[in-house]
């Protein structure tokens, strides 16, 4: 049995927190841990939206300029591809083309099958039987629907982090994600061999 694994795309595979830190920076607005504490921080630090954007566009202008969340990232998603993982990296980023987010992944040997773009994050929520994700309202929906989410945890989604249950799991960083769907994979082939004799 094949799993498939969607992956959101930034503060997921994409450290594009680290450069919108730094444009906020340059354009005089410091940004903290404790300014986010809610995925709608910038309404609390006195930006509007079309701000916010702005920022995150300016971010992505310069794609090589934004790490990955690990330099080991390129190895766990081959790894997990060897595994027998489908591997779907799904974005509500619309800043950016299809071309340039892509061309990001291949930078960075992300090892893929499909690219989506949703019309809004809630619409990640579901797609797959697993969802990597840093917005805890659609870890929220992934796991109301019966699947299982693994919710990155940053400061901004503390309050779902605190939630964790048998489909919502916590994971500080990618090594941490690796050894669930590890631990995910062997159960499953023991099943499938349980099944089969």
């Amino acid at each position: 049995m094949t799993s498939i694994i969607a992956i959101d795309l930034d503060n997921t595979l994409a450290n594009s927190e680290y450069r919108f830190r730094r444009e906020a920076l340059k354009n005089g607005i410091r940004v903290t841990d404790e300014d986010e504490d809610r995925y709608d921080f910038y309404k609390g630090i006195g930006l509007d939206k079309n701000t916010l954007d702005s920022l995150f566009r300016t971010a992505w202008s310069n794609p090589e300029s934004i790490p990955a969340m690990t330099p080991t990232l390129r190895y766990i998603t081959q790894k997990l591809k060897k595994l027998g993982y489908t591997i779907w990296v799904i974005t509500a980023n619309h800043l950016n083309t299809p071309a340039e987010l892509k061309n990001w992944l291949a930078n960075n040997g992300i090892a893929y099958d499909e690219f989506m773009q949703v019309a809004d994050p809630i619409d990640k929520a579901g797609l797959a039987d697993i969802l990597i994700e840093d917005y805890g309202e659609v870890a929220k929906k992934q796991a109301e629907l019966g699947k299982i989410a693994i919710l990155i945890k940053w400061s901004y989604n503390k309050d779902v982090a605190n939630m964790a249950n048998k489909n919502i799991k916590i994971a500080k960083d990618w090594n941490e994600i690796f050894e669930y769907l590890l631990e995910l994979s062997e159960s499953n082939q023991s099943k499938s061999l349980a099944k089969v004799r």
